[in-house]
């Protein structure tokens, strides 16, 4: 219940600081990517101090999937925490999508197209069709094992860090890799719930195109982080 709830607001949070982004860039072209790095960063560090003393504050089923592989967790918790995560994208979208109500009739339930909004939820690649799909894959590859890494790193044991200060510091990093020049390449999931719970759910709301656009995207954000968390553990340990 932790996890999902940790989840479910730290989700809520990024995704309204999405939308807020999205929707002032319609009349206000100030909006830019530190507001969202920022955002997504603060919305981090709270998940993980909601959900720290329970669950473990894994918010993310590459690093639960990871840590299983090489004995550092349960197989039997997996499946449990893995839906908790992915449950707490859908509902997050969902919340997401009541918070800004009004607002969607002014615009589109399209995945690609001027006034598409369907980026307000999931991953999509910046410049489609210039890179291709397996780019986009290590893309993701890359900056998942970077961010894993530097989270096993400090809440190693040996580490002298407190949990509040391990959170700010996994804050910090994430909202720096959103900064990072490869977002003009494609937004980094490194979370393969915080793509698909949301994709779920704007596809149950009637999105068109959500698992079929920019060449079956979807399987990007969702296989890369599995690949990239397994080798930052492999290498840790």
């Amino acid at each position: 219940i932790a996890e999902f709830l940790a989840m479910t607001i730290f989700m809520m949070i990024g995704l309204s600081i999405n939308a807020t982004v999205v929707f002032r860039a319609a009349t206000q072209p100030d909006a830019h990517d530190l507001t969202i790095a920022v955002g997504w960063g603060c919305a981090l560090i709270g998940g993980i101090v909601m959900s720290m003393g329970v669950s473990g504050a894994h918010l993310n089923p590459a690093l639960t999937f990871s840590l299983a592989v090489f004995g550092h967790f349960p197989w039997r918790r997996v499946p449990g925490m893995v839906l908790a995560q992915v449950l707490g994208g859908f509902l997050a979208a969902f919340f997401t999508w009541l918070l800004y109500y009004p607002i969607w009739d002014r615009f589109s339930r399209l995945t690609v197209g001027e006034r598409a909004t369907a980026g307000i939820f999931i991953i999509q690649p910046t410049e489609p069709g210039v890179y291709g799909n397996g780019n986009l894959v290590f893309n993701e590859i890359v900056y998942s094992f970077s961010l894993l890494y530097f989270v096993f790193f400090i809440a190693d044991k040996r580490m002298t860090l407190s949990a509040s200060t391990g959170a700010i510091l996994a804050g910090l990093f994430f909202a720096a890799t959103i900064l990072s020049g490869t977002q003009y390449v494609a937004v980094v999931a490194m979370n393969p719930a915080r793509d698909l719970g949301p994709r779920l759910f704007i596809w149950a709301a009637g999105w068109k195109d959500v698992f079929t656009a920019h060449n079956y995207y979807f399987y990007v954000p969702l296989v890369g982080p599995f690949i990239g968390g397994v080798a930052a553990r492999g290498i840790y340990d």
